[in-house]
């Protein structure tokens, strides 16, 4: 994105975070929306719990024609192309820093372990909530409120300079107070 954004189109460098916030943004609504279409296709008109991914099919192809009609390839300048042998360095390069740079490691532990929550949260949300049958498409789109609730107070906290890790570790300081 970011070659595309300088070379291509020669947009100022300022645009990129705030490109990627309104990115963000609008990805929340329309998941909000998907929640409710789904809900309304699945339990108002009776079209049961495969209706959302049935929704989705046609959705998918006029994507995937439109970024295949208009898009184009981006193989960056020549200069970035790699050989074996420099992707050979450079993966060596990175597992070296592995070994040697501990706080590199903790951060690729972090992210893999946040990831793996992630995806524990996404298989079972559902059959946790299925004993008391809720409206899952509801339950999808508060979760994407809430998600897009937590970007804008971050942004909005970031403003006045508290960072999120200011407010995790006062969070921590509160519960640890209370044990």
């Amino acid at each position: 994105y970011s070659h595309e954004h300088f070379e291509t189109h020669d947009f100022p460098k300022e645009w990129i975070p705030i490109t990627f916030g309104l990115a963000t943004f609008a990805s929340s609504i329309v998941a909000v929306a998907a929640g409710i279409i789904a809900d309304i296709l699945a339990r108002w008109l009776n079209f049961g719990p495969p209706a959302p991914y049935v929704l989705a099919t046609p959705v998918l192809v006029g994507a995937a024609v439109t970024i295949a009609l208009k898009w184009t390839e981006n193989y960056g300048p020549e200069s970035s192309k790699i050989s074996s042998k420099t992707l050979k360095r450079s993966l060596l390069g990175a597992f070296q820093a592995l070994g040697s740079k501990p706080e590199v490691l903790l951060v690729g532990l972090i992210q893999a372990l946040f990831e793996s929550v992630i995806f524990i949260f996404v298989f079972i949300w559902t059959p946790t909530l299925s004993p008391s049958s809720p409206p899952l498409g509801i339950v999808f789109a508060c979760f994407m409120v809430s998600f897009l609730l937590g970007e804008l107070l971050c942004k909005q906290l970031g403003h006045r300079g508290i960072t999120p890790g200011t407010v995790f570790l006062g969070k921590s300081k509160v519960n640890i107070a209370f044990e």
